[in-house]
């Protein structure tokens, strides 16, 4: 059994929130297997990857994905609650497309963020983000908005994982997270795209 951040005990291959072992294969994508719990519906890898692949993704730094980023933050968060964010962390950053759109929403938000694929941490801190590799559970700081983005399916303990993410907001902080569709991909109604099917 896995223990996570916040002493979650998770079973492997049994459902990271239910507990349930019920469950149908959902999408493969690379070597990922995506698995659906019959019990609860909740989306999970199965097996997880040991650690993440010292390998990264092409960058998307020419606009698309900062500007994507930019968006969800201007839609979500208002003139006034980005003024009153001091302290921002970004978990799971990837190469930092978030951090900068933080930086570029409000210039005065101290953003940081959190990634364990060297290369990536490399990519984001030679455009002068601050990235750092640092275990969730050393992290004695309180941030006003905590984010994660298409992090949760990388997590084997998904319920540890929030409570460990809550612990880092202040009283009043605001946890911030995308995650992919979990809309049925093989139905034409829910996924219009043929790449599932």
């Amino acid at each position: 059994a896995d223990t996570d951040y916040a002493g979650q005990t998770c079973i492997p291959g049994h459902c990271p929130y239910c507990g349930h072992t019920e469950r149908h294969p959902w999408v493969k994508e690379k070597e990922h297997q995506l698995w659906k719990c019959q019990h609860c519906g909740f989306l999970y890898l199965y097996p997880m990857p040991d650690h993440p692949p010292n390998v990264t993704y092409p960058e998307s730094w020419v606009g698309t994905k900062v500007v994507a980023n930019l968006q969800k933050v201007r839609d979500f968060f208002t003139e006034k609650e980005l003024a009153d964010t001091t302290r921002w962390l970004d978990v799971g950053c990837g190469n930092g497309e978030l951090l900068q759109a933080v930086k570029d929403a409000d210039s005065h938000i101290n953003a940081t963020g959190l990634e364990t694929n060297p290369a990536k941490i490399h990519n984001a801190q030679k455009k002068g983000l601050v990235v750092v590799n640092r275990d969730l559970g050393d992290i004695a700081e309180r941030f006003n908005v905590v984010s994660f983005m298409n992090v949760l399916s990388h997590v084997s303990c998904p319920i540890g994982f929030y409570r460990a993410l809550a612990r880092l907001l202040t009283r009043e902080g605001c946890l911030f997270m995308c995650t992919g569709n979990a809309a049925d991909l093989t139905d034409p109604k829910q996924n219009p795209s043929r790449d599932y099917r």
